[in-house]
């Protein structure tokens, strides 16, 4: 159990907030460096558990314009944190400045179900419009849409070679290819008989369904 280290007190509270805000699934965790969580508002919390002591841990809140339930988080190397909402919208901050970025253009058209990104920095959306769709992580363009599932897509994993993996509720995991510009599928992997909900990418190219 990750949570077996934490004190009590800071489990309690993170419990409190996870009833008292209405979190859209479940606080999102990275261990021991920066946790961000989505409340069902256009917010997200951030906290830093090298500054708790003593029972008080206080998280910073990164709050948008409007209110909307954010679905899916996450995070660049450059210090953004990407924030997927039930609108279709993708919402770019800074986790240093605290401040709002940008919206990316031309958003899904359906709640965006899961955010990813890349090595290279391209960040990749899956959304129940049943699209997945690429920005630049540079300047938040969008680059390319892949459509090949019926149904919504709901989770995703990127190798360090670019190859994208997409789950759906139509039960298939689309295979697509990334680089020099272009993106293309290349197989449907079958064999569920119902939603795949989580996709798990290991470090010797294992897929996990």
């Amino acid at each position: 159990d990750p949570t077996a280290w934490l004190p009590d007190e800071l489990l309690w509270m993170i419990l409190v907030q996870v009833l008292a805000g209405g979190l859209c699934g479940r606080v999102c965790r990275r261990w021991h460096a920066v946790c961000a969580g989505a409340t069902a508002k256009k917010q997200a919390w951030e906290w830093r558990w090298a500054g708790y002591t003593h029972g008080k841990a206080t998280p910073r809140t990164l709050r948008g314009d409007a209110e909307s339930e954010i679905y899916s988080l996450a995070t660049s190397l450059n210090h953004a944190l990407y924030c997927g909402d039930v609108d279709g919208e993708i919402h770019v901050w800074s986790t240093v400045t605290n401040t709002h970025l940008q919206t990316l253009e031309e958003r899904h058209t359906a709640a965006v179900l899961a955010l990813v990104v890349g090595n290279d920095g391209t960040v990749y959306s899956a959304s129940a419009d049943s699209t997945v769709r690429l920005w630049s992580g540079e300047d938040g363009s969008p680059l390319h849409t892949l459509e090949r599932h019926t149904h919504s897509v709901t989770c995703l994993a990127v190798g360090s070679d670019g190859t994208v993996y997409s789950g759906s509720e139509d039960t298939t995991i689309c295979v697509w290819t990334h680089g020099r510009g272009e993106s293309r599928h290349i197989r449907a992997l079958e064999g569920h008989d119902d939603t795949v909900r989580s996709l798990a990418l290991s470090n010797s190219c294992k897929l996990y369904s």
